[in-house]
């Protein structure tokens, strides 16, 4: 029938494109994050650019075009934010933010919840990979250094730390 199916988006936060929001947006995206950079977050989407960033108090502000709080919403509690693009202009140009506070993606990833938990409980025979999801800090997702899959790249070694230091400490529990 009808039935509305819940969808899961997601952005690859390593994939740098070599243009700057001020090249692909002449006009639109002006002052300092005209120099952001674009970064691919998926396959999915349409012809425009999503913003993250991680200043709460953008959604408690107006801006200077009377805008206020429109189209900010909280990614779960990670202390991400998506949209307010008129808001993050104003306080770069006001000196209260900075670029580095603010990506721009190219597109996302998508998934029905069904495919989602399928994908999150598969483990590659191979080498014995499989994905998992994780919640990380602001400063991870915004890092705008990142060359391709040098993210997961960090992410998997402190995963795979903290997992051997867990199996010590458990084997240290046993009788």
């Amino acid at each position: 029938g009808n039935e509305e199916v819940e969808v899961i988006r997601g952005v690859v936060l390593d994939n740098p494109t070599p243009f700057t929001m001020g090249e692909m947006a002449p006009g639109s995206i002006v002052g300092p994050l005209a120099h952001n950079l674009l970064w691919r977050g998926g396959n999915m989407g349409g012809e425009s650019a999503m913003l993250l960033h991680c200043r709460n108090e953008l959604l408690l502000e107006g801006s200077s075009s009377g805008s206020g709080r429109s189209g900010i919403k909280p990614i779960g509690s990670s202390g991400i934010y998506e949209g307010g693009l008129q808001q993050a202009m104003d306080s770069c140009n006001e000196g209260t933010s900075e670029n580095g506070d603010y990506k721009f993606f190219f597109n996302y990833c998508e998934f029905s919840r069904t495919e989602l938990d399928k994908i999150l409980s598969e483990i590659d025979e191979d080498d014995g990979d499989a994905w998992i999801s994780v919640e990380v800090p602001p400063a991870i997702i915004l890092n705008d250094l990142w060359n391709k899959n040098q993210c997961w790249s960090f992410l998997r070694k402190i995963i795979k730390k903290r997992l051997a230091k867990a199996e010590e400490e458990e084997e240290s529990f046993s009788p």
